[in-house]
């Protein structure tokens, strides 16, 4: 069960939220809280609303696009301020 979010981190990226369970990761059953996760993996995600979907969870991966932060510094460009 995800507990907790950080800002700007891979699971916020792969769109994991507080409430998701994990089900399978690269379509194994797995224990994360003994395993780690150090490579890009296929991950089984469960919504508190019961719908699953597949996401992609890269914890060394860069991400384009726009991501939230919070404390923005507004000279990244990869940030975008609200």
């Amino acid at each position: 069960m995800v507990t907790t979010v950080s800002d700007n981190s891979p699971a916020l990226h792969a769109g994991l939220g507080r409430g998701d369970r994990i089900l399978t990761v690269n379509g194994a059953a797995v224990d994360l809280a003994d395993d780690e996760i150090t490579a890009q993996v296929l991950i089984l995600v469960q919504a508190p609303s019961e719908a699953t979907r597949h996401s992609r969870l890269d914890p060394w991966g860069s991400h384009d696009g726009m991501r939230p932060v919070g404390g923005a510094n507004v000279l990244d460009p990869a940030v975008a301020v609200f």
